[in-house]
């Protein structure tokens, strides 16, 4: 999703087990997403599977460990899909107004996150901190408040 909003032509396709290189699939999603015709300075770009685990950003090399720079093609094929972010940092996207996923906080606890509008992006979350942490918040909150 470009700017949060969903656009066929925004979706690349790459098939399960590639054995594309990531220097190819770099170009190809700077190409069709036309990450390098950015009109502002911006941090890189960054490539997320769809848990919200980097994989790789724009600068990303692994020579080392990766020779032939395979694994995150893929990776990204095995899963099905991917999410590049500008800025390289990962939120979750809005998708639309009233979509609702369920996100793991921990091995324990679950999130519920629900799209209340897509511009600006404005997520609810439910299930994010205990009652007994948002207790503590208040608690230390409250002798510092003063009336503006």
């Amino acid at each position: 999703f470009r700017d949060s909003i969903s656009r066929e032509e925004d979706i690349i396709e790459l098939e399960r087990g590639s054995k594309a290189k990531w220097s190819e699939l770099k170009d190809m999603l700077s190409f069709a997403l036309k990450l390098d015709q950015r009109r502002y300075p911006i941090q890189a770009w960054a490539l997320f599977s769809h848990e919200g685990r980097r994989l790789a950003d724009e600068l990303f090399e692994d020579k080392r460990h990766d020779p032939e720079n395979r694994l995150i093609p893929y990776l990204f094929s095995r899963t099905g899909y991917a999410v590049v972010m500008e800025g390289g940092q990962w939120f979750w996207p809005g998708v639309h107004e009233g979509y609702i996923r369920q996100i793991m906080i921990d091995d324990k606890t679950n999130a519920t996150l629900q799209t209340l509008s897509l511009q600006p992006l404005v997520l609810s979350v439910e299930g994010f901190l205990t009652d007994e942490e948002c207790t503590y918040i208040q608690d230390t909150a409250t002798p510092l408040m003063r009336y503006s």
